[in-house]
């Protein structure tokens, strides 16, 4: 073969070689962008496996090896397979990683910078129920939660498709981090949740039903309040009743349907949502109406344009300063919640003996603390301090204020008045020489009221040195018959010493002169009278339980402790 020939031959083979076998050239953001039309300060090149793996590196900053589990190995519950988590690559190109297969739950914790207890955030991303993204709907919103001074806990819910599953890991979020306050440093008072699209879904059932959890009772974490503080659904979807359930669009105007159950109790909201949002701003117009007939709080946001699945990326449109606004909202939580310990009996338990609402509750709404409540069913004033103890195992700081409300089972069990103190003649020194005066000293005799008292007073005054101690007197007592061997008459009677309970009203209200503690007299100043027909809607049960307040009654209660000692709890 001619040797000219041969090298054009190889020539050209090179030539193909190097122009058809080399890799594609990396593209810049700007060029990213200019193809996307979304801004360039959030486009990535992702050309190549090798750049996409990187930027996946990149993305999913954090460290496993703290990220909190949720569930204990073997106890996950409604637990769909075990396949391991997942990327997906498709949003990449936006520097947004999107997950799925999240089939062992966790969260991932971001704590704000300074000292003291802050409040926190549970971040709920979007993804239709199928995929979560990890950063437009996560770490970038942990990241300004924190600028503005809350931390925040990126939660990685179930996905694909397990939605009671994804409320299930919410719940128990919420529960474990106030069982951890001390752990995160966070005010377990102000635990918020935030959500976007179905994450704004996940986050308004989450704000609904969380009088009972969706499982079986795990360990200590499931014993506390998994009710949201406040919520924050972004563009939220699919919440109303649909006329005809096999179409996507045949929504039933401004009725929700019924998992989402928004009652008083409902946490206050901020909601943000722009009308050509294809989720339909009906959403956010009905949520709100329903929180506001609720006498719940509700700050609705409607933006002209922004359309759906923005974060908190400014892309020019409307929706850019949702975040701003949102940021404001959250101002009112910054402010560290008081810390109220409600000690007592039946008409404190949380278990809501006899009512829905318990006074306690309606305080805690009005003032934005979280109640933290240790009375239980059938105690008496000797089982105060015990209460107390209870608290304290469970919390480090000492209370802003303590409740007190009790007295009523110790007339019950005809528990004497017995004395505040003991008398004696002792020597001490006055004015230079020795003389014997009549000296007291406090009597703490169990067996009397007047003695249960001290000793559960003195146990506070001792523990909680810097907390205001307000005490409640009993109620009136209605009739009540929990069964054939407990049947209790009404206060027209008095017990086998022959005592009233007024008798033991005095005796509360001497406590505040020996103790230097607040009084509120419920007895006189909540305007519950079982005694009369015409207060049935105060009371549990007109024929068997004119004991107990219902809702309507604690909401009573509520307001004379509102008079009486408001500024307290400010």
């Amino acid at each position: 073969m001619n040797t000219k020939l041969l090298s054009r031959i190889l020539v050209h083979i090179a030539f193909v070689i190097v122009v058809f076998a080399q890799p594609a050239f990396a593209k810049t953001p700007a060029q990213v962008s200019k193809e996307r039309h979304y801004p360039e300060r959030y486009c990535a090149d992702t050309e190549t496996p090798e750049v996409r793996q990187a930027l996946i590196a990149e993305l999913w900053k954090h460290d496993p090896a703290a990220d909190t589990k949720l569930w204990p190995e073997g106890k996950i519950p409604m637990k769909a397979n075990d396949k391991p988590i997942k990327n997906l690559e498709h949003e990449l190109w936006q520097r947004n990683l999107v997950v799925t297969d999240i089939n062992d739950p966790f969260f991932t914790f971001f704590p704000a910078k300074g000292e003291g207890a802050k409040p926190v955030v549970v971040i709920l991303p979007g993804g239709g129920y199928f995929q979560l993204g990890w950063n437009k709907e996560g770490t970038e919103i942990a990241e300004w939660l924190n600028s503005i001074g809350f931390s925040a806990a990126v939660l990685m819910y179930r996905a694909p498709n397990q939605r009671d599953a994804a409320l299930c890991d919410v719940q128990r979020t919420i529960g474990i981090l106030r069982r951890d306050a001390g752990k995160y440093s966070i005010d377990p008072g102000r635990i918020g949740v935030i959500g976007f699209s179905a994450g704004a879904n996940l986050a308004i059932r989450a704000s609904t039903n969380w009088r009972k959890r969706m499982y079986e009772r795990i360990d200590d974490a499931d014993d506390y309040s998994c009710r949201p503080d406040f919520q924050l659904p972004i563009y939220p979807w699919d919440i109303r009743t649909r006329k005809d359930p096999s179409s996507p669009r045949g929504w039933k105007s401004m009725e929700m349907r019924p998992e989402y159950p928004v009652d008083a109790e409902t946490p206050p909201a901020f909601i943000a949502q722009s009308i050509d949002d294809f989720c339909e701003i009906e959403t956010t117009v009905t949520y709100d109406l329903h929180l506001r007939r609720a006498g719940v709080s509700s700050t609705a946001r409607i933006y002209p344009n922004g359309g759906h699945g923005y974060g908190l990326r400014r892309l020019g449109n409307a929706t850019d300063v949702w975040s701003d606004e949102a940021a404001s909202w959250l101002a009112q939580f910054s402010k560290p919640s008081k810390k109220v310990l409600f000690l007592g009996d039946s008409i404190t338990d949380k278990h809501h003996v006899g009512c829905t609402k318990n006074y306690w509750g309606y305080l805690a709404d009005r003032y934005g603390f979280n109640p933290l409540v240790y009375g239980l069913n059938g105690q008496q004033w000797s089982d105060i301090a015990a209460q107390a103890k209870a608290y304290q195992k469970d919390h480090k700081e000492c209370p802003d204020v303590v409740f007190v409300f009790a007295g009523t089972n110790d007339y019950n069990s005809n528990v004497p008045l017995g004395e505040w103190y003991s008398v004696s003649n002792a020597k001490t020194n006055k004015n230079g020489r020795e003389v014997t005066l009549k000296k007291r000293e406090l009597s703490f005799d169990g067996g009397t009221f007047r003695g249960r008292i001290n000793s559960a007073m003195s146990f506070l005054v001792d523990n909680f040195p810097s907390a205001r101690i307000v005490l409640l007197t009993p109620v009136h007592r209605g009739y009540a018959k929990f069964g054939e061997g407990n049947v209790q008459p009404d206060e027209s009677y008095a017990n086998e010493l022959g005592l009233f309970i007024d008798d033991y009203v005095n005796v509360v209200k001497e406590a505040g002169n020996v103790w230097s503690a607040k009084v509120v007299d419920i007895n006189a100043d909540a305007g519950l009278y079982p005694n009369s027909r015409a207060q049935d809607a105060f009371i549990n049960n007109a024929d068997v339980d004119r004991l107990h307040p219902s809702a309507a009654g604690h909401a009573r209660i509520a307001d004379a402790i509102s008079l009486a000692v408001g500024p307290l709890l400010e």
